[in-house]
């Protein structure tokens, strides 16, 4: 069974339970109004004994309508509870996902800080710097031997503003070296992955207060429920104590159907029915949950193992558009209290996971490169190149990037594949982009619509057939005609 099955199952089963239970309110409602009405037509006329079997049953079906109402808001808590649950373990997966990303930043802001600060002191021993670099990244002062986090911020200030780690004095700094002649200033790219490095650690920091205060709701609740719990053992026991009364002053079991009143006992077995079916159905959808979150998790491995063949060649066509790398992100989330894996992009070093978070360009072509990276990886695995048609939206770009799109398509073209592209002619730089690259075949590559089709009496007008004349001019493409009646033939 696959994912989007099970999923379906999950909402079915959740869908139906809770049908049930809106049902099975109904009838615990019309007990409740039931009870109230035997409660007001009792009178003082009604002979003693009937009047203390009257009183022990409508008692008795007030407990069960309290412990009922009492496991109905137990059960609503539950659901709160376990969603605050999933959502701790959703904090906690996306801190863990920062976590990761925080290691290649540190990992390369080490690498040129060593790099930087083995060149940069003039005037201090080969000790000074051992001594300020475990002051900054371990927080230990190793003249005094203190300890703490607040040393690795004295630590890193001490660093970044050329002082002096005993008397605060300036150290003095020889020219800082570059990179290379095409690089940033070694200086500013550490700056950069220093500030890079201070945004995920604020947005780390920012998740794990978010976690605390899930884990005091998911306090509070639990605290709820325990008293709920409490106030249903005493019902109950009161329950229990008035049975066993009624069973020492009649001597027998009390309230056997034939005792009962008729419609009390209807509405107990549809509530015990009902309460049967929902257990099943809610068992049901828990089963498929599992079986859906066992199935996220084998797909989230093998996406993973994918992802290592599938970023750089998404990264290859992505980077054609943007002018800059971008990589594929593999995660999960919770939607309706159902695991969802997902893949999103990242480029500048900001994660897009949210489709607000790209323009609508953005998103239009980055999902281009992404099918396009899918049909070339399957090509490497299967060694047989397809083809692939695409309406183009580039109206909605500047000109510089038309032109990276078409290099996007050239560049997927270049595998083996065949690209059939639709677009309007206009006066973009998409279709000089694309026809520039063509050779001598571009016409036989090219079915221009305005020659198969009848011309309107707009597209007809002497400046405008003046205007789509010296666009097909540019692209070397046949000239139209101006007679409006006839298809032409090629």
């Amino acid at each position: 069974m696959d994912s989007t099955e099970l999923s379906n199952l999950v909402t079915r089963y959740d869908t139906e339970g809770r049908h049930k239970s809106e049902t099975r309110k109904d009838v615990k409602r019309s007990v409740k109004r039931w009870v109230k009405h035997k409660t007001e037509a009792m009178t003082e006329d009604t002979p003693e004994s009937e009047a203390q079997r009257q009183e022990a049953e409508l008692r008795i079906a007030e407990l069960e309508t309290s412990i009922d109402a009492i496991d109905d808001e137990i059960s609503r808590l539950e659901e709160v509870l376990e969603d605050e649950v999933l959502r701790l373990k959703s904090l906690i997966a996306e801190a863990d996902q920062i976590e990761l990303k925080k290691v290649p930043v540190i990992e390369r802001l080490e690498e040129l800080e060593n790099r930087f600060y083995s060149t940069v002191y003039q005037s201090v021993p080969p000790e000074y710097v051992l001594i300020l670099e475990n002051l900054a990244r371990q927080g230990v002062c190793q003249i005094c031997g203190a300890t703490g986090d607040n040393l690795k911020e004295l630590g890193r200030k001490r660093k970044e503003e050329g002082q002096c780690i005993v008397c605060g004095s300036p150290v003095r700094y020889l020219p800082a070296p570059t990179v290379s002649e095409n690089e940033e200033d070694l200086a500013e790219t550490i700056n950069r992955l220093r500030e890079r490095l201070e945004e995920l650690e604020s947005e780390q920091r920012a998740y794990v207060e978010v976690q605390a205060s899930a884990n005091v709701e998911i306090k509070r609740i639990q605290d709820i429920i325990g008293a709920k719990t409490r106030s249903r053992r005493q019902l109950e026991s009161e329950m229990v104590e008035l049975r066993s009364k009624y069973i020492v002053d009649r001597g027998s079991e009390p309230f056997m159907d034939s005792e009962r009143d008729p419609w009390l006992a209807e509405q107990r077995r549809q509530i015990v029915q009902l309460d049967a079916e929902i257990t099943g159905l809610y068992q049901k959808r828990d089963e498929s949950r599992e079986a859906l979150e066992a199935l996220n998790e084998e797909l989230l491995s093998i996406l993973n193992r994918v992802n290592d063949e599938l970023t750089p060649l998404f990264s290859h066509f992505a980077s054609k558009f943007l002018g800059t790398d971008c990589e594929l992100v593999v995660s999960q989330r919770t939607r309706a209290r159902k695991p969802v894996a997902y893949m999103y992009p990242r480029f500048y070093e900001e994660d897009r996971e949210q489709m607000a978070e790209v323009s609508e360009s953005q998103r239009f072509f980055l999902d281009q490169a992404f099918r396009m990276a899918l049909i070339t990886w399957f090509l490497q695995k299967t060694g047989q190149p397809t083809f692939y048609i695409v309406e183009t939206p580039e109206g909605s770009l500047d000109l510089a990037y038309e032109r990276n799109v078409a290099d996007m398509y050239l560049e997927f073209g270049s595998y083996g594949h065949s690209i059939i592209v639709t677009s309007n002619l206009n006066s973009s730089n998409f279709l000089h982009g694309l026809y520039e690259h063509l050779g001598d075949d571009r016409q036989d590559r090219t079915l221009d619509l305005l020659h198969y089709g009848h011309l309107s009496s707009v597209q007809t007008e002497e400046r405008h057939l003046q205007a789509f004349n010296q666009r097909l001019e540019q692209l070397r493409l046949p000239l139209l005609s101006s007679d409006p009646v006839a298809p032409k033939e090629r």
